[in-house]
């Protein structure tokens, strides 16, 4: 990952061009050669005030050609203008190295005109025919077919039962088929489908879902569960018109391609080809890892070949055109199939091949993608390589500096003393790297590929090395990715927060309906400590690891729910199963906290209190779960504009904290127990700045500041150093120097709301914790670890921004007198409260109906108490 150079305009000549230049992109390409006709899309961030809707974007090449620009606002600032747009559109040429284009604003209405299914004569047309997809482009027709074995070798097509129009715009038109599988136990297939203007390309991504619940006995959550849907294979079968009289391919993009007269091929790929490929990180429900062989295997007409990654290009020729297909991530999401024959190519996104049947897990989802492109003449195909190397776009550091829309941010070479420059150095290169560790356990194939290694966990765990470990987003590794690219400007930071925030809308998150509230849409925990997961995938809890007559086992909590890189990620390329994601995330938050949602809600419906709680079910005070609630509603709102996200974020601020609280009653001080109360104080401080930044200056507000001032103060003259006494401490390791980063931050994030002398006070403390943080940190050999990385990639890039500000300008809150603070009471202690008493238990009886069944009744909320 070495630093890219960006450009970006000099203050004078941004001024000279104010009335219309906006930035320069730099658009990379890793490729050997050009590329043409490159379907790309960036999420670009716009200043306050910039852009209004009646205004547009125009985008020019190195060349100085100016391109047909499809923009599409994602966010908008307080005052309506644009913060975050999407740009789609298509690079005539992509170079190898970095070229530097620009995009500009116009006095051009901004208003994208509906476009039509065949937007031109060279356009491809699409309808739906018997729930086949059938592609149209001059005389070629194209029928895509998306076929399920299942587990008794029966044929299911989906049964398409919603259709809608996504995207309309000049470059790029989208439609969206929904449906279910028939006779498959409820499983729900999608496709997106987009084409793009006069170049006869066809993204499609394709999902299926489980959305029955799991079982999860125990809290237990292994392969096998009888909420699980298994199948055989489930392919994408793409159909021509006429038959081919040539068969064209490459196995891997760099090679060089291959023909074929007649007869058949079939490319398959059975592991990842990486050293470790026989990884127990895949195992089945038996325990047994299926992979037969290393790597992939091609077969055509007389002649077989092997290789270790493949990523196939596929065309059919002759006739009325060609057909290429190439299919992303091949290897890396193995197992994968392609085979063709003269009449149709045939893409294993679930390969029959596998030695195995494939489990989805309920409440689990998988999406891949297939890229087509239909001529009407011969192609190269080396022309869609980027699918395989995808053509990367990115703005400067010095954008972002500009624009605002991304809180805390400086640019990686503003930072002086390089210390997190240094330690994501290890993480870019070398054995430490995060490739690396992704090889270790071979962080590959369709469930896993994207995941980061838990190496950490490795240090007291007591089984044989390497430990199989899954981070599952903790402390947002997302957005820590996202913010290394956006400081650094350097394009290779994709290849890392990207799978991973697929990984997590798909995988990670408990895509059902049908259990309880409490674990319905949430996100799973990353697995045990200190335990291999075993079969439970990414699902946190193994029947291996549990013991009898222990407390073990659970599901989704609010101290485990992380939305802002998923948000961003949002923002930076469209995706929108990562929008679906925050407001799932989001939406969970509020459900978790609904009493009337549980089986007490008969006598007590009020709130649960698990939004709020922390480390055990009586505490509501600061701490990581209100904290992470809070943070997911805020960025609920800024998704969708829904005020009942920011109102339910202020209901837990009043719920956990007061500018009056007594904090010695707290125990802040006891690390292991309330250590995560800088978390809370951190999503704190974000509420502050997001309502300041939407103006709104209410009471909840000046509450809120109030509240972060009086911590900050306490912090202040009594927080210390972690290792000033690691014999509190459990586990002394590298994570609570991370940690303590995160502390020296809230306490200059408090300052802020501070009077100027507490506040040059507290900047200053704030900056000696931050230093000694950092020594800490580095005296570890095992300082690259992911959970000390994947705090320090955000806190330590939020310390970078800090020892900037002054908070000269800084509002103080006027002090005033607040109503005393109300003791939260959980559910559960309320209806315990009332099952005291005659009248409770009458009630209790009562909410089973029928007389006969009142003792049961009172058994069954008992035993849930």
């Amino acid at each position: 990952m070495s630093e890219v150079s960006t450009t970006s305009l000099s203050s004078e000549s941004r001024q000279a061009n104010a009335a219309s230049l906006v930035t320069a992109l730099s658009v990379t390409s890793q490729l050997s050669h050009s590329v043409r006709n490159v379907p790309l899309s960036v999420g670009l961030d716009l200043p306050r005030g910039f852009l209004w809707d009646d205004q547009a974007l125009t985008i020019q090449t190195s060349d100085g050609d100016c391109l047909e620009l499809q923009s599409t606002p994602l966010a908008r600032w307080s005052d309506g203008s644009v913060k975050w747009t999407l740009l789609d559109f298509v690079a005539p040429e992509v170079v190898p190295g970095v070229s530097h284009w620009n995009v500009e604003r116009s006095n051009e209405s901004g208003t994208v005109t509906t476009a039509s299914i065949a937007l031109s004569a060279d356009s491809i047309g699409l309808r739906l025919e018997n729930n086949s997809v059938v592609l149209r482009r001059g005389h070629q027709e194209t029928q895509l077919d998306f076929v399920l074995t299942s587990e008794s070798g029966q044929k299911r097509c989906p049964r398409i039962t919603h259709q809608r129009i996504e995207s309309d715009g000049p470059v790029r038109w989208t439609v969206v088929f929904e449906g279910v599988l028939p006779k498959c136990h409820g499983l729900r297939f999608a496709a997106r489908i987009s084409t793009f203007q006069n170049t006869g390309l066809v993204q499609c991504d394709v999902k299926l879902h489980n959305p029955n619940r799991a079982k999860h006995k125990g809290g237990l959550w292994d392969l096998g569960d009888a909420g699980s849907i298994s199948f055989d294979s489930f392919n994408v079968e793409v159909k021509r018109s006429t038959p081919a009289s040539t068969i064209h391919w490459k196995a891997e993009f760099d090679h060089t391609d291959c023909s074929s007269g007649g007869g058949s091929l079939s490319i398959y790929q059975d592991s990842s080809g990486c050293d470790n490929w026989q990884s127990r990180n895949h195992v089945n429900a038996a325990g047994r890892v299926p992979c037969r062989f290393r790597g992939y295997e091609l077969r055509a007409s007389a002649r077989t070949e092997a290789g270790l990654h493949a990523s196939p290009t596929v065309a059919l020729e002759g006739g009325d055109g060609s057909l290429v297909v190439a299919v992303p991530e091949f290897w890396q999401q193995f197992p994968g199939s392609v085979s063709a024959d003269a009449s149709q190519i045939r893409v294993g996104l679930f390969p029959a091949q596998w030695n195995d049947l494939f489990e989805l897990q309920g409440g689990e989802q998988k999406t891949q993608a297939v890229w087509l492109s239909l001529s009407q003449a011969d192609t190269d195909l080396h022309e869609v390589d980027w699918v395989h190397q995808p053509v990367r776009v990115t703005t400067s550091p010095e954008w972002h500096v500009e624009t605002k829309a991304i809180p805390y941010f400086c640019p990686a070479t503003s930072d002086p003393h390089a210390r997190l420059a240094n330690l994501l150095a290890e993480a870019r290169e070398g054995e430490h790297s995060l490739t690396a560790q992704r090889d270790a356990i071979d962080e590959y194939g369709w469930r896993s590929f994207g995941e980061l290694w838990a190496n950490h966990e490795g240090a007291y765990f007591e089984g044989s090395q390497p430990i199989i470990s899954h981070y599952n987003n903790q402390f947002d590794s997302i957005y820590g990715g996202i913010l290394q690219l956006a400081r650094t400007g350097d394009a290779a930071w994709f290849n890392q927060f990207d799978p991973l925030a697929r990984h997590v809308s798909d995988i990670d998150i408990y895509h059902t309906q049908k259990d309880r509230a409490a674990y319905n849409g949430g996100l799973f925990w990353h697995t045990d400590h200190y335990a291999d997961a075993g079969t439970s995938t990414h699902r946190t809890y193994t029947a291996r690891n549990s013991k009898s007559g222990q407390d073990y086992g659970g599901g989704p909590s609010d101290e485990h729910n992380y939305t802002t890189g998923l948000l961003h990620h949002y923002y930076l390329t469209g995706n929108v199963e990562s929008r679906a994601a925050v407001i799932s995330l989001a939406d969970w938050v509020i459900n978790i906290d609904d009493g009337s949602q549980t089986v007490f809600g008969l006598l007590d419906n009020g709130p649960t209190g698990l939004a709020s709680s922390t480390a055990s079910a009586d505490f509501h005070g600061p701490g990581r779960g209100a904290g992470n609630s809070i943070n997911a509603l805020l960025d609920g709102w800024l998704l969708t504009g829904e005020l009942h996200y920011l109102d339910y974020a202020e209901t837990l601020i009043h719920r956990v904290v007061h500018p009056a609280d007594n904090i010695d009653e707290l125990d802040l001080l006891d690390v292991e127990s309330r250590w995560s109360y800088t978390v809370f104080l951190s999503a704190l401080a974000r509420y502050l700045d997001v309502k300041h930044d939407a103006e709104k200056y209410d009471d909840a507000y000046h509450y809120a500041a109030a509240s972060l001032a009086h911590f900050g103060h306490w912090m202040l003259h009594h927080e210390r150093p972690y290792f000033d006494h690691p014999e509190q401490l459990e586990f002394p390791t590298e994570t609570w120097a991370a940690q303590e980063l995160r502390k020296a931050n809230v306490l200059r994030l408090a300052a802020k709301y501070c009077d100027p002398e507490e506040r040059a006070a507290m900047l200053k403390r704030g900056e000696e914790l931050a230093d000694r943080a950092w020594s800490d940190l580095e005296r570890f050999e095992s300082r690259h670890v992911s959970r000390a990385l994947a705090i320090a990639m955000s806190e330590g890039a939020r310390d970078c921004w800090l020892r900037q500000q002054s908070f000269e300008d800084a509002v103080v809150t006027q002090r005033r007198t607040w109503q005393p603070k109300q003791k939260f009471v959980p559910q559960k202690d309320r209806v315990k409260q009332q099952l005291k008493s005659p009248a409770g238990l009458i009630r209790a009886a009562m909410s089973s109906g029928n007389v006969t069944k009142w003792p049961a009744a009172i058994r069954n909320l008992l035993k849930q108490l």
